[in-house]
């Protein structure tokens, strides 16, 4: 039930992000109808101009740090490319924020197991 409830949450903050940010686009994750990642809106530069709070605590974005627009079509190109382990990372790093930690739940979100998750969380320095 719980997890019914905060899923319907999501879909609604999702909703009203978008509808707010209508003549942007909206940068989201989605898994097996659960939201992975918080909404970021960018403009056609790839600039950031709008984050949900969720997304600002799981990026590390401070109210300074958006201010600057930061651009992230550029950074993903001076990257190279998004690569496996930075996409493992991040849908790790948010299916922990969605579970508020709840490692117990982070797994049965994901689908994998815990011994999995810890090795993964230890090899990828979350911790």
């Amino acid at each position: 039930m719980l997890d019914t409830l905060q899923q319907s949450g999501c879909r609604i903050a999702e909703q009203l992000f978008r509808e707010y940010h209508e003549d942007e686009r909206i940068l989201i994750s989605w898994a097996s109808g659960r939201l992975l990642c918080p909404p970021v809106a960018i403009n056609g530069e790839g600039e950031v101009i709008g984050a949900t709070h969720g997304t600002r605590i799981m990026i590390g974005w401070t109210a300074d740090v958006l201010r600057t627009y930061p651009n992230l079509l550029d950074r993903l190109a001076t990257e190279n490319r998004v690569g496996f382990r930075r996409a493992e990372e991040n849908v790790i790093r948010a299916a922990l924020a969605l579970a508020h930690e709840n490692m117990t739940a982070t797994v049965r979100n994901l689908g994998i197991g815990q011994a999995i998750l810890y090795r993964k969380i230890k090899a990828l320095g979350l911790r």
